[in-house]
């Protein structure tokens, strides 16, 4: 907390003293003491004119140059001011950062000066921004203070951190998910045709009967066979709520990287079902965007532009629907499966299938007399707990 004067009681307590001088000289007839008091105060006025002046003409063309370069969990921001005034002045920079990073005041930035790197630790898997930046500079006795908003719009995959694999729960699945494969390897024996199951692999398409009934038609195969086993994920806001500085969707995120063959991935919650092939996104992070993105689109536009202003004030108008819903983390993170989401997952119950879930939601299962007796269940705890 700063416990030192603010610039306006500054300047305020300059003018002050400044009268005390000029009235005790005009009360004492004193011309000298009067003269000293009138030309402190115009040298003060002129000094307080010619930095206004000056960071005015900074601001009017002041521009950022940065880059991002992304090194394990670390981020490095590589930024440099230059204005075509041609004079070094400090400024304060305050970085606005998605939860995802921890973000601060970076106070070693010269305008015209040299470039900085300034490392920033990710703490949160998924995809992190780096909205902007508030950019404050004032003379040096910190009077005149200017700020403004630069935004620079930098979204950064982060991925699942190694240092988390310690985190990882499991309840009647092997401990150490680096060595699973979930790739059955051998073909069974051929058991007939049946309808195509969108969770089977294109390659089980018969294609001569498809084309001659005009649908998909499969092979169908004994248990030994090739199906890709199938992953059911809880996709919940559930999954999204922060304790000790953990989420279940990191730990989740997680055990998708340790696994190793081909399997389908299956997310429920929130009422719907989204059947996910891992080729057709570049990376697991964008899971964790998905259902951020999902959940802030609950939230009112009034109360998120009232929440961004909190932060960065009269900025937040200029920013699109894109930026706040990246940036800001939602807050309706409470809700977990709903009856209809139970209904939904059981039907897609396999045997020998995966099912990484909340602590909550498995309870709320177990209450529902859900069988799990024949499914691999990953128990993700909200916390830095154990199992």
């Amino acid at each position: 907390m700063n416990n030192g004067l603010s610039r306006v009681d500054r300047s305020l307590v300059i003018y002050a003293l400044i009268a005390t001088i000029i009235y005790v000289g005009v009360y004492a007839n004193n011309y000298t003491l009067t003269l000293t008091g009138v030309s402190l105060f115009l040298i003060f006025t002129s000094y307080l004119l010619t930095w206004d002046l000056l960071i005015n003409v900074v601001f009017s063309s002041l521009k950022l140059h940065s880059e991002v370069v992304t090194v394990g969990n670390h981020v490095i921001l590589r930024i440099n001011a230059y204005s075509s005034l041609a004079l070094r002045i400090p400024m304060e920079m305050d970085l606005i950062c998605s939860p995802h990073l921890k973000c601060g005041a970076v106070n070693d930035i010269v305008i015209n000066g040299a470039l900085v790197n300034i490392d920033i630790e990710a703490k949160w898997s998924g995809i992190a921004k780096i909205l902007g930046a508030i950019i404050r500079v004032s003379e040096p006795m910190g009077v005149v203070v200017r700020s403004t908003f630069v935004k620079l719009g930098y979204d950064i995959a982060i991925e699942p951190m190694e240092q988390t694999t310690r985190l990882l729960p499991g309840r009647r699945f092997a401990e150490d998910l680096s060595g699973v494969s979930l790739h059955q390897t051998k073909y069974g024996d051929f058991l007939g045709l049946k309808d195509y199951d969108f969770l089977e692999p294109a390659s089980s398409i018969h294609w001569m009967t498809s084309a001659r009934v005009g649908e998909l038609i499969s092979t169908a195969r004994s248990e030994a066979g090739g199906t890709p086993s199938l992953v059911i994920m809880e996709y919940t806001p559930r999954m999204l709520k922060p304790v000790d500085d953990y989420r279940p969707i990191d730990r989740a995120l997680m055990i998708l990287r340790h696994l190793k063959g081909d399997f389908a991935l299956l997310l429920i919650g929130n009422g719907l079902v989204r059947f996910v092939k891992p080729s057709q996104f570049t990376s697991l992070v964008n899971l964790e965007l998905g259902l951020r993105v999902f959940v802030m689109r609950m939230e009112s536009k009034e109360s998120i532009i009232r929440r961004a202003r909190d932060v960065i004030g009269r900025f937040a108008d200029g920013l699109d629907d894109y930026d706040l819903m990246t940036w800001l983390y939602p807050i309706s993170i409470d809700k977990g499966l709903s009856k209809y989401d139970i209904e939904t997952l059981t039907k897609y119950l396999r045997k020998d299938s995966l099912l990484v879930i909340t602590r909550e939601s498995f309870n709320e299962l177990l209450e529902s007399n859900v069988d799990l007796s024949r499914v691999h269940v990953v128990i993700i705890d909200e916390g830095s707990g154990g199992i």
